[in-house]
């Protein structure tokens, strides 16, 4: 159901989480050398979308009342959209189009642009975002959504500005976290071997290929400084 149904639409660049071609790093590439950035959140995402939202969310898209409610069963459980299920990603996402479309419209007038990452909104440009609190709110919660106060997050470029794990400030570049936890890893496996570190961190030989995942990952966004450290990774892996 999910590639006959989910796939054909055209969802908007601003929609970035769970949509084919999209990633962390195409996220963060919208928000590059801002000016200002800034974070909100939606709280308690999925449980906020009933099935009642759902089934509107499909016939404002045309189709069908039994068409809907058929869609509506089986993309929902308990009462919401739950966060587990393989369509949940998208569905979310249709979910939030009344709301991008207001977002677009309101932050074309400053020359800002914004993206979501499920339930992570991330505004970027040059005018001042915190003025704009209170109707990004008030819209919110028109369209039945609450920000959630405890995760808001301005950032000005003379500071370190984050978009879903990548530094957008002058050069893209991993958050120092990640790369000392990726610097981490190398440095024990090189040290003490990679089936010593398995063993005794408990991990499976999946983790190989998850490992393997996240330096590819931060190869694509800065392949000068970190093609290294997946050549090493493979050598040790190589040697085990």
């Amino acid at each position: 159901m999910d590639k006959k149904i989910f796939n054909r639409y055209n969802f908007p660049k601003s929609l970035q989480g769970g949509n084919s071609g999209r990633s962390l790093s195409s996220n963060a590439n919208i928000h590059f050398g801002k000016k200002n950035v800034a974070h909100f959140d939606i709280k308690s995402f999925f449980p906020s979308i009933s099935p009642k939202r759902v089934y509107e969310t499909f016939i404002n898209l045309g189709s069908s009342p039994d068409v809907a409610r058929l869609l509506t069963r089986l993309v929902t459980a308990q009462g919401h959209l739950p966060q587990g299920f393989i369509t949940s990603p998208k569905m979310s996402a249709l979910v939030l189009l009344s709301l991008d479309k207001r977002l677009v419209k309101l932050f074309k007038k400053f020359g800002l642009k914004h993206s979501f990452w499920i339930d992570d909104l991330c505004i970027s440009g040059s005018f001042p975002i915190d003025k704009l609190y209170k109707i990004i709110e008030r819209i919110f919660k028109q369209e039945g959504f609450t920000i959630n106060p405890l995760k808001i997050d301005y950032k000005y470029s003379n500071k370190r500005q984050v978009v879903t794990g990548v530094i957008v400030n002058k050069k893209p570049d991993l958050a120092r976290e990640k790369r000392k936890y990726l610097e981490k890893i190398l440095y024990i496996c090189k040290k003490y071997g990679l089936d010593n570190f398995l063993n005794k961190s408990g991990h499976d030989q999946s983790f190989i290929k998850s490992f393997t995942g996240e330096l590819s990952y931060a190869v694509s966004i800065n392949p000068i400084k970190y093609r290294p450290l997946l050549e090493e990774w493979k050598s040790i892996c190589n040697s085990s």
